[in-house]
């Protein structure tokens, strides 16, 4: 497995010149150039997964990408996500980078799917984690992926052995307003309960088009409705 080199994108560090409410567009070679490389770091996440039965990875693949900031500049690289991480990755001269500071990131997008990055708390150092934005709006539907480290196990009576393994979790939803903590989705309840500054036009939309929180296009459908009230 190739090493990886961590990226530390102190992007406000650097000189831009900047046109008011104008997106600059930059190469995945401009990413290399400006951010502040720091080598030989050990993370556990950074183990070969090829000893490992399963993948942390949404997709194995690299896929055309772009990462937004909050300085206005849009990098195109290939990306992909690592969701046993919670790392967004990209390559480059078949090296592999991460982020590792996405608190200076506005949104990823890899392929047709958007991630931004949330905070848990108000200390700059505080860990986050990315949301895949399902619907955006003042209520916003987040998706968060879980890949979980499952252990050897042993053989027993009428089982064989298992190896140590990745496997996919259960999807998790969450409602998320004004930029604040995301509301994870348990039940309807839950769900009313968010939405509570409209309840009546939600309780009648979720019996009259028998909305399910186990299925997206039925919380997206949610999600659109309570936003066009």
């Amino acid at each position: 497995m190739k090493d990886f080199i961590v990226i530390f994108l102190f992007l406000s560090m650097f000189a831009y010149e900047k046109v008011s409410s104008q997106i600059i567009v930059r190469s995945i070679d401009d990413l290399e150039n400006m951010v502040n490389f720091s080598k030989g770091l050990t993370f556990e996440h950074l183990k070969s997964y090829s000893t490992i039965e399963g993948t942390p990875y949404m997709s194995e693949d690299f896929t055309p990408g772009e990462i937004y900031t909050k300085d206005s500049i849009l990098y195109k690289a290939p990306l992909r996500y690592n969701i046993y991480a919670d790392e967004i990755e990209f390559k480059a001269d078949d090296i592999i980078h991460w982020i590792a500071e996405p608190q200076n990131i506005v949104h990823v997008k890899i392929d047709e799917s958007v991630f931004i990055y949330i905070q848990t708390g108000e200390k700059k150092n505080k860990k986050g984690s990315y949301y895949e934005l399902l619907e955006g709006g003042k209520c916003q539907l987040l998706l968060k992926r879980n890949i979980a480290f499952l252990e050897a196990e042993a053989a027993k009576p009428y089982t064989d052995p298992k190896p140590n393994r990745l496997e996919r979790m259960n999807d998790i939803y969450f409602l998320q307003f004004n930029n604040g903590l995301p509301q994870v989705i348990t039940n309807m309840k839950s769900v009313k309960n968010t939405l509570s500054e409209k309840s009546s036009d939600i309780s009648k939309y979720i019996k009259k088009d028998k909305i399910s929180i186990k299925e997206k296009d039925d919380l997206i459908k949610l999600v659109r409705h309570y936003n066009s009230l």
